[in-house]
């Protein structure tokens, strides 16, 4: 596939389903740890279905309003989506595209004992116009989330890591 294909397949990956399991957390001396990190499990779950329901509903500033602004995407075979004005524009060009399509499963969703970090893993299909052929292709692929906890409480994603294959 050419490098702009896997572009979009990265930028698909990164909306990852929020109706997943979220994985234990690693047992500490705090009693609300655990309740805690549900709790910040189901914040990045919201994130990803936030950017979900932004790419379903074509509303590209819904979905740019999860990524930090120093976030990267990262595919194979292309040059790293780097920073906020180059998600914008993966992000749009995507949308454009009248064949564009996403569904995602995430496997897990798990959050570090610091409580500032997080991240999901899962699998991906998306639909898009190849633009030598001007037809439709579809990819499945796995990918990886990474998320940050912000300053106001929130999270973002920060790394999207997405690959071809089954």
């Amino acid at each position: 596939m050419k490098p702009n294909i896997l572009a979009m397949v990265a930028l698909a990956a990164a909306l990852t389903a929020c109706s997943n399991k979220t994985e234990a957390p690693v047992a500490n001396d705090t009693a609300s740890a655990p309740t805690t990190a549900a709790s910040d499990a189901d914040a990045i779950k919201g994130v990803e279905a936030a950017i979900l329901a932004g790419y379903k509903a074509k509303d590209s500033a819904k979905v740019v309003a999860q990524y930090a602004d120093t976030a990267v995407m990262v595919v194979p075979g292309a040059p790293a989506i780097q920073g906020h004005d180059a998600i914008v524009k993966a992000v749009a060009d995507s949308i454009n595209d009248p064949a564009f399509s996403i569904d995602f499963t995430n496997s897990g969703t798990d959050v570090a004992m610091s409580g500032d970090l997080g991240y999901t893993h899962g699998t991906f299909r998306v639909s898009i116009t190849d633009p030598d052929t001007k037809k439709p292709v579809s990819m499945a692929g796995n990918y990886t989330t990474v998320f940050k906890k912000q300053a106001d409480g929130g999270w973002k994603a920060i790394n999207d890591i997405a690959s071809a294959g089954s």
